[in-house]
């Protein structure tokens, strides 16, 4: 029992050494480079802490645009400008606006997954994946934002 704690932390420690060696990777060459937004990837699984409950893993991809003044200077915005210039709550002109799209993908997974079958009162195997498409306003302490998301719901043998 005393060894998970090392392999736990030994975990840790190479997850935070991939991320220091990464990082340079995910900062703007430069100024101009930055104005169209930022990219990201999120990945997370339960080997980190050697726990298998309930959730299971995810990672997700997406793009977040530059903040801006107006709905008309924020990058993408004519994806969603049908819509947005009508939605309560993101269209206060003394705000900063962005638009956000992602793809994620969530695995859930039973407290127990060492019985075969699995039990009927546990959690059972599924996960959902999603295209997300966001508007956004934010200003130093609130955001409010709209997000549609379209996806499926359903067993892990439809996102393994």
């Amino acid at each position: 029992m005393k060894n998970t704690h090392f392999v736990k932390i030994g975990r840790l420690l190479i997850i935070i050494a991939v991320f220091l060696i990464c990082k340079p990777a995910f900062v703007a060459a430069d100024e101009e480079e930055s104005r169209t937004g930022t990219f990201y990837f999120l990945f997370d699984n339960d080997f980190i802490m050697d726990s298998d409950d309930d959730y299971s893993s995810g990672l997700a991809l997406g793009w977040v645009s530059t903040a801006a003044n107006s709905w008309d200077s924020v990058p993408g915005f004519s994806l969603v400008d049908p819509l947005a210039r009508h939605m309560p709550m993101v269209n206060d002109a003394d705000r900063q606006h962005t638009v956000s799209i992602d793809f994620t993908q969530l695995i859930y997974t039973p407290q127990d997954i060492e019985i075969n079958p699995p039990d009927p009162n546990d959690r059972p195997y599924a996960g959902i994946s999603y295209l997300a498409m966001g508007i956004h306003q934010i200003d130093g302490q609130h955001l409010d934002s709209w997000d549609l998301m379209i996806g499926i719901i359903g067993s892990v043998k439809y996102f393994v």
